[in-house]
């Protein structure tokens, strides 16, 4: 949600300056509970970040109604309520991270050495193919 927000910034920069703002809100609340068990994790969700994220759909319902359909910032919002329950998944257990990003930097990785190890094997067969004249 906040990189799609990030993308349309340029559009309405106030209402994605206050929209990261609130993002930046529920991370500072995660940092708070790096080192924190499960448990304790879960019950500092839900006593900071379920009203924050309540106060921000409230936010993202009132910029859909001040932005045409199209615009990119309610393309951005469109998006984040038709994933809130998604988004929200980290407030109900306190094992979940707040995002993605770890198993996306894992499938980055695991995409590019099968990239690199795909490109070597295709380097090993053209070295062994014999060479013909075209």
């Amino acid at each position: 949600m906040r990189r799609k927000i990030i993308d349309a910034e340029k559009s309405a920069p106030e209402i994605a300056e206050e929209a990261v703002e609130r993002v930046r809100a529920l991370y500072a609340v995660e940092h708070q509970a790096k080192g924190l068990t499960t448990e304790e994790r879960l019950k500092l969700r839900q006593a900071q970040s379920l009203p924050l994220l309540t106060e921000l759909h409230e936010r993202l319902l009132v910029w859909k109604e001040q932005l045409l359909p199209r615009h990119p910032v309610a393309e951005a919002i469109n998006y984040a309520l038709g994933q809130w329950s998604e988004l929200n998944v980290f407030s109900t257990d306190g094992a979940v991270p707040i995002d993605n990003n770890v198993s996306e930097r894992e499938m980055s990785a695991s995409c590019s050495i099968g990239r690199t190890a795909c490109l070597s094997a295709i380097r090993v067969a053209e070295e062994r193919r014999p060479f013909c004249p075209a």
